[in-house]
């Protein structure tokens, strides 16, 4: 998990299966992470799998970083620049999504619902008694995939008297107001959804 790396899909037109869509490789990435690397690497390792490969892409499917996604310099341009004319350019649909989410999860509540979340979080996950009394331990909220949030909603809508509880008794700086479990409720809620549409 502390590796960075380049993941690279492929999608294939076979005659006998149609689209298929495979994992191809992921690729240590110990380098600068510009456009330029990322094409290089990936490109590198398409030459190794099919010599004519700029003669049989299509298309290309980002998930909408400024490195990627970039008019000139980005790893979609380079790739289109050297493939066939009328070459698709794709931005990842569950990509954009997570922008919205990180957008209405982060100013949800005027913007102190995430930050209590956040401290709420962090407090909980030092209270090791808690954790095994309860058998079970929060969940993480991923500020780069924001699914996240539907299980750290559920698992606070789960344990929500115990939690009360155990904030009344410690009483520390993050406990949470009672519109913040409201706010927890309307989120997990809400988080459900987008699950369904991410899947």
């Amino acid at each position: 998990m502390s590796t960075s790396y380049l993941d690279i899909r492929i999608r294939l037109h076979l005659e006998n299966a149609g689209i298929v869509n495979l994992h191809l490789l992921a690729i240590p990435a110990f380098d600068r992470h510009t456009g330029q690397v990322t094409f290089e690497v990936a490109s590198k390792a398409l030459d190794v799998l099919c010599e004519s490969w700029r003669d049989m892409l299509i298309g290309i499917s980002t998930d909408g970083e400024k490195k990627t996604t970039g008019r000139v310099s980005g790893v979609a341009a380079r790739f289109q620049q050297v493939c066939r004319p009328r070459f698709i350019r794709i931005w990842c649909g569950a990509h954009q999504l997570d922008i919205v989410l990180q957008d209405a999860y982060t100013h949800f509540g005027k913007e102190t619902f995430y930050i209590k979340l956040t401290a709420a979080l962090g407090y909980l996950g030092r209270q090791q008694n808690l954790v095994k009394d309860m058998r079970s331990q929060a969940p993480k909220v991923a500020d780069t995939r924001w699914e996240s949030m539907s299980s750290v909603s559920a698992w606070f809508k789960a344990h929500k008297i115990a939690l009360n509880d155990y904030f009344e008794l410690k009483k520390p700086s993050c406990t949470p107001l009672p519109c913040w479990w409201v706010q927890i409720m309307i989120i997990n809620h809400f988080a459900a959804r987008t699950t369904i549409t991410f899947k």
